[in-house]
């Protein structure tokens, strides 16, 4: 057998990771590596004639010189070449005793496109490769690999198809015969196991550096058939500081592995990773000697002007192997003066010493009350910082006496009496609890002391009673209106000297008699109230009444009874022209629309692409009829969220429509211009509708209405948004 050879870096690694990967399962072994340099050229012409090189073993047929050119494909320290010239020419390697197969690694270059292949044996998976011709028509280096299935001695012929072949390499494994170990761990160490030789049984381990060897239980996985000559091996401890042996047998074979244990060379790492100290201000620093100036990297470590430095417990971490630290983490030290911090490393030998010095802050000048509350639902609070005064709204019955409050800097999350002052302040005065009784007339003064002790603020801190109800200022309907619409919203404006919102108390005590018509829920913004109304008389008087506490403001003053009275105006428009448009802010349905009561004032962007106006809304089947004592035309504008709607323009008394058109219209929107004929007199209102004609659609929206003189045209869309503001 020849021997193995050491070959150029890039084929070292490539053998290397092959073979232990191979071998850590204890499959195969490596019997051959045949290395071209070396080995002298045959001399004979004969395509058939095979002459030995050397004592080696290794036959050469057709060996010829070299071409310059193809040197530059082999491998880095390879000089000599075996040069393949004829179909028959090539290499033929010794027997190899296969055990059930193996494979065959070949590499190569030629000057032209060849093929590689194989003779005396049986290949099962590739007959040959074709090399990659080059820019220059020359192959770069290539390598091939074949398996082997045949069991027992096989000579080897390596051919090339055809001239100017260079052999370069031959590597043979074979499946290992005999007992094997197929894999071996040490139980809870992390280790790196080679089995680097399964024909001789050698198992390398290499451990870190603070394993103890003395007694460690080996994980062995022995091969199928196999089984320890020593029972016992299979689970005892062993003294792994010098070579341990693990015989083992197949029944007729005995193999003995040998197995040695070797550490990592010890951590030189011995350095702070992290350092800090409870509530110190800011990150830790860390300066090299270089830059520092000192004689040791230093670390630096600010903390509170307030803080002790004669007992402060720093806590730190240390380069994961090092042995020790002094002091330790963790450990209350005394830092009036720069202290030593040193960390041993995991040799024993290396240190690390740092120099850690811990400086106070100045002393803080912030003396300002950031948040202040009594712990009242309804309060409200102003806090002034130009002239340091608090001023606190309260409700007539809210207790003000007797308040202790919570100093903090941070706004407690219950509703807790709380005064937030700036960080390290305190307050200096008054004294806990705090009558506040009087304090509209006496402000209370607290004062607020930095932590300077000598810069303070003093807030003059007054707490109001709020007893005055809100007061009714503004109605739409106006009081004693005569055109009052039929249909809409009732609104109440009330003005409050200390509250900014009105709260619906008892909305039942709303009621609008005097004729047909409900009204809807009620609701407040700010110091509006809304009632939604709807189905009124037209011409007829009515009585809107707020009973006494039907509202409050935000500290429980109830508003008084008052009483509104309104007569709605005329069911039919006998103005002309006239323009109808939704407000979605203050929507009031025109006297001379009655049907239907549905209509949709809030969410304005269904109804215009200006998002400002409200709409009427017809669903699927809805009629909105208009009546006016005369008309020459009308003319609509109409929106829908979706597409595929329709609607059409009809007449039911003294009317008639020109052109009764049904439309459809796309998700923009469309407009409608439509003339009519009046037939009735100037005691005969007419009426006109506009129809969602579709059955099973979605709504339609109507944001206004325009509706012309005989003989006057239309206004354009522009012309009636502009006349509507």
């Amino acid at each position: 057998m020849i021997a193995m050879k050491n070959i150029f870096t890039k084929w070292t690694t490539f053998v290397l990771l092959t073979f232990l990967t191979i071998n850590a399962n204890a499959v195969e072994v490596q019997v051959l590596d045949v290395v071209a340099s070396g080995y002298a050229a045959a001399t004979s012409s004969g395509t058939t004639t095979w002459v030995q090189s050397g004592t080696s073993g290794l036959y050469v047929a057709k060996a010829t010189v070299v071409p310059a050119g193809v040197k530059s494909y082999a491998p880095a320290g390879v000089t000599g070449y075996f040069s393949i010239d004829g179909g028959s020419g090539g290499i033929k390697l010794p027997p190899v005793d296969f055990n059930n197969g193996g494979r065959i690694v070949v590499r190569w270059g030629c000057e032209n496109n060849r093929t590689i292949s194989l003779s005396g044996v049986t290949i099962t998976a590739t007959t040959g490769v074709t090399a990659v011709t080059t820019s220059a028509g020359r192959s770069m280096l290539n390598e091939a690999t074949f398996t082997i299935s045949d069991n027992g001695l096989t000579t080897i012929q390596v051919l090339g198809s055809g001239s100017s072949d260079f052999i370069f390499e031959i590597i043979v494994y074979t499946n290992s015969k005999g007992p094997i170990i197929d894999a071996f761990t040490l139980a809870g160490v992390p280790a790196t196991v080679s089995i680097v030789d399964a024909t001789t049984g050698t198992i390398a381990v290499k451990v870190p550096y603070a394993i103890n060897l003395t007694s460690l239980v080996p994980t062995i996985t022995l091969a199928a058939g196999t089984t320890f000559v020593n029972a016992g091996d299979a689970t005892a401890a062993k003294n792994f500081t010098s070579a341990v042996t693990y015989p083992v047998t197949n029944g007729t074979d005995t193999r003995t592995y040998t197995v040695t244990v070797t550490k990592d060379l010890p951590s030189t790492a011995c350095d702070i990773l992290t350092f800090g100290i409870s509530n110190q201000v800011g990150t830790t620093t860390f300066l090299p000697k270089s830059t520092s100036g000192g004689t040791l990297d230093s670390i630096l470590v600010t903390m509170p002007y307030s803080s002790s430095l004669t007992s402060l417990a720093p806590t730190y971490t240390i380069s994961p192997l090092a042995s020790s630290s002094t002091p330790a983490s963790g450990v209350a030290h005394d830092f009036t003066s720069p202290s030593v911090y040193t960390v041993v490393a995991q040799d024993g030998t290396t240190t690390h010493s740092y120099g850690v010095r811990v400086i106070k802050t100045g002393a803080s000048k912030a003396c300002s009350i950031l948040g202040f509350s009594l712990g009242l639902t309804d309060e409200s609070v102003q806090i002034k910082e130009s002239d340091t005064t608090i001023q606190v709204i309260v409700g007539s019955s809210d207790v003000i006496s007797n308040i202790t409050s919570v100093v903090t800097t941070t706004t407690p999350s219950t509703t807790t009496p709380y005064i937030k002052i700036s960080p390290i302040a305190t307050v200096t005065s008054p004294s806990f609890p705090i009558d506040y009784t009087n304090s509209s007339t006496v402000p209370v003064k607290i004062k607020v002391m930095a932590e300077d002790n000598s810069v303070y603020k003093v807030y003059s801190v007054k707490v109001i009673r709020d007893i005055n109800p809100p007061v009714l200022s503004a109605t739409i309907p106006l009081d004693k209106a005569t055109d009052a619409s039929l249909a809409g919203n009732i609104m109440l404006t009330y003005t409050d000297t200390y509250s900014p919102t009105l709260k619906i108390v008892d909305a039942t005590k709303i009621t609008l008699t005097g004729g047909a018509g409900s009204l809807g829920t009620a609701s407040a913004s700010g110091l509006v109230a809304s009632i939604f109304f709807k189905g009124l008389t037209a011409q007829t008087t009515y009585t809107l009444k707020i009973g006494a506490g039907a509202f409050s403001d935000a500290y429980g003053n109830l508003t008084s009874d008052t009483t509104i009275t309104f007569t709605t105006a005329s069911s039919v428009n006998s103005t002309l022209p006239y323009a109808s448009h939704m407000n979605g802010a203050n929507f009031a349905l025109p006297a001379f629309i009655t049907d239907p009561t549905t209509y949709d004032a809030t969410f304005d962007t269904k109804a215009t692409v200006t998002t400002e106006y409200g709409a009427y809304k017809l669903n699927p089947g809805d009629t909105l009829w208009v009546n006016t004592q005369s008309i020459g035309s009308i003319y609509a504008n109409i929106y829908a969220l979706g597409i595929n709607r329709y609607y059409s323009i009809g007449s039911s008394v003294n009317a008639t429509v020109t052109t009764d058109t049904i439309t459809y219209y796309s998700a923009t929107g469309a407009s409608v211009k439509q003339k009519i004929d009046y037939t009735g007199t100037a005691t005969t209102p007419a009426k006109i509708y506009i129809t969602n004609s579709a059955t099973s659609s979605g709504a339609i929206y109507i944001p206004y209405i325009y509706l012309s003189a005989v003989g006057v045209d239309p206004l354009t869309e522009k012309q009636v948004w502009c006349t509507s503001k």
